[in-house]
């Protein structure tokens, strides 16, 4: 808990650092006993670093949004100096364009390790068998 406001919202951060953005009402919080710590901890660890893949993902849409806009105002600058009969270079123009290219390319394998499927936690205690029904126990007697 990093701290309430005057109206009991609190905001949170994870054990690993990353900061929740969302305030939370501080009725809804309850502390965990030992056992639930044990039985949650890899799945909050797991829940927080996948916070913290998507805020990675959205700081690279916003860059990739801030490369577009350069790169008009490239463009355009292009566009008047030609109208106007000078030399346009296209330098800053294809450096703008292969920096959005490979932010993309990167942003498109991070949001593919972000959709692949979480590791699976094996369940800490034994899978219960069932008790065989009547049916069942009937026809394996007359088999």
């Amino acid at each position: 808990m990093l701290g309430v406001t005057d109206k009991d919202a609190v905001q949170l951060a994870s054990a690993n650092g990353y900061i929740i953005n969302n305030l939370i009402n501080k009725a809804r919080l309850r502390k965990l006993d030992s056992d639930e710590r044990v039985k949650y901890r890899d799945e909050f660890w797991e829940a927080s670093n996948r916070l913290k893949r998507h805020d990675v993902l959205a700081k690279q849409r916003q860059r990739i949004q801030e490369l577009e806009i350069e790169g008009y105002e490239a463009a355009t600058k292009v566009n008047e100096r030609t109208r106007r009969g000078e030399p346009a270079p296209l330098d800053r123009f294809a450096e703008i364009t292969e920096q959005r290219k490979a932010l993309r390319a990167e942003a498109a394998a991070d949001l593919a390790k972000l959709d692949a499927p979480a590791t699976v936690i094996p369940p800490t205690r034994p899978l219960r068998l069932h008790k065989p029904s009547r049916r069942v126990l009937e026809n394996m007697s007359t088999d």
